[in-house]
């Protein structure tokens, strides 16, 4: 039986972006997005064949496989490249990134609650920062031999900001890539906070042993920030013509619109909606019930509302439906929530505590939302 594809093409985004960076006099991007946006299937679906088709030689890191240690996963996997583009360049590198789409597609059924842990993180020794420049050079040099334009793209790449015994890492990547032009990198990652921290603020708070401490950020100005898109309207016809054509149910283009616009425009989590529908043969509605649950779980969201008070909560629910924090209107909403007068520096507080906690991410002119289905979990936690 031929396999289902139900991931939605994008090559022109794709093109774009290399485009970007191929071409640009800054030639590294960094992608910013909430969880479950769908950034690794596109990087490695569509943007990495495309990134070969162009004459770039991709190399993926996935910074989440070693969340502890990330230097080891690091010059494991660089090692692994330049083994293969010795052996057998074209094949191997297409057998080793082969081998992270079949991860990713084995970890799209995977529901894992998202509760932060407080691990131990290992220390960055001066002899692994050597090994990954060392490697780093090694792969440049082949690619030179080989006629391509190495590309490095690092994926949850926030990770690399979670502790300060990080930063040595995030020092010899960005001086390794001023240093050679002809590097291209893509950065991607989960958190919007933590991404636009470390390229666009010159200071930001680090875990350092027990406490956060502001430290200089060494990836600071060296990527330009992109917002990662929502898949387009028409992916509804896309998946609507799977579900006829495959399994030979008609769902209505309305609802299945719908839907996808209350599961935050995740294709994740459609894709998990649309294998309720064929796998139990549930209607929209139905299948929306049970993905519903699923996200709470995944998002650990009763573990976060947990750690908010009423006027937390009624913060996060304003800062979604306006634009201002402040203004007599926003304060009468939290007074008649509260049943009493609340005062600016308590609202001030209030989205302190939400940006710290990560819920929540102010960048630019806009305020953009990290968990997906909190508000509505809130919502109902109010009612």
């Amino acid at each position: 039986m031929r396999q289902v594809d139900w991931h939605y093409k994008r090559p022109e985004l794709a093109a774009r972006y290399l485009k970007s960076v191929g071409l640009s006099p800054i030639s590294r991007i960094a992608l910013l997005g909430v969880r479950r946006i769908g950034k690794t299937a596109f990087i490695l679906k569509d943007l990495v064949p495309k990134a070969s088709e162009l004459g770039f030689l991709p190399v993926y890191l996935n910074i989440w496989e070693n969340q502890e240690s990330p230097q080891e996963h690091i010059i494991f996997t660089l090692e692994r490249y330049i083994c293969s583009i010795k052996s057998n360049p074209k094949q191997s590198i297409k057998e080793l990134l082969a081998s992270e789409v079949k991860k990713l597609d084995i970890n799209l059924g995977v529901i894992k609650a998202t509760v932060d842990t407080s691990s131990a993180h290992s220390a960055v020794t001066p002899s692994e920062v050597s090994q990954i420049s060392e490697q780093i050079r090694e792969i440049i040099r082949l690619a030179k031999e080989l006629d391509k334009r190495p590309l490095f793209i690092i994926d949850e790449v926030q990770i690399l900001n979670s502790s300060e015994k990080f930063l040595p890492i995030q020092a010899c990547l960005r001086t390794n890539f001023d240093t050679f032009d002809e590097i291209c990198a893509i950065y991607a990652g989960s958190s919007r906070g933590g991404v636009a921290a470390m390229f666009n603020q010159k200071e930001s708070e680090v875990l350092s042993g027990e406490k956060f401490t502001k430290r200089e950020m060494p990836f600071y100005n060296s990527a330009s920030l992109v917002e990662f898109p929502h898949l387009e309207p028409e992916c509804i016809d896309f998946f609507r013509g799977v579900l006829v054509d495959r399994f030979a149910i008609d769902c209505p283009r309305e609802k299945l619109s719908a839907a996808f616009r209350k599961l935050d425009y995740s294709p994740f989590w459609l894709r998990m909606l649309l294998t309720e529908m064929t796998a139990n043969m549930q209607d929209v509605e139905s299948a929306m019930k049970t993905i519903k649950g699923k996200i709470e779980v995944d998002g650990a969201l009763d573990y976060i509302t947990a750690a908010l008070n009423k006027l937390d909560k009624l913060v996060y629910l304003r800062l979604h439906g306006t634009r201002s924090k402040y203004s007599q209107e926003d304060m009468q909403y939290y007074s008649d929530g509260m049943g009493k007068p609340v005062n600016k520096s308590s609202v001030q507080n209030a989205i302190s505590k939400l940006k710290r906690l990560k819920l929540v991410t102010e960048y630019d002119a806009g305020m953009f939302f990290e968990k997906a289905g909190l508000k509505a979990y809130i919502e109902k936690d109010l009612a």
